[in-house]
């Protein structure tokens, strides 16, 4: 019990604000996610955000798994980049 888990494991969350977001029209640009490895600490916020878009591995790496979603998911996304405690992630487009 006196020990730290290694790793918080977070459920999947919906965010409060994903509702309110309103998709930009970009006239066939897409979104694209950048991520600043060297701020990334692989806390894990993305994933339980957005666990289609985002992956933690074991050791603690973080992974996009698709760099450019589609316009439908941009709330999705974007609520997922709002959530990252080192603000590690950017939503460009």
């Amino acid at each position: 019990m006196g020990r730290h888990p290694r790793r918080l494991v977070l459920p999947r969350l919906r965010g409060a604000r994903q509702a309110r977001l309103r998709a930009a029209h970009l006239g066939g640009v897409g979104v694209r996610i950048e991520v600043d490895r060297d701020r990334c600490e692989g806390l894990g916020m993305c994933e339980a955000m957005a666990h289609e878009f985002f992956e933690v591995d074991d050791d603690e790496v973080m992974h996009v798994l698709d760099e450019t979603p589609d316009e439908r998911h941009r709330g999705q996304v974007h609520a997922a980049v709002q959530a990252c405690p080192v603000l590690a992630l950017t939503l460009t487009g």
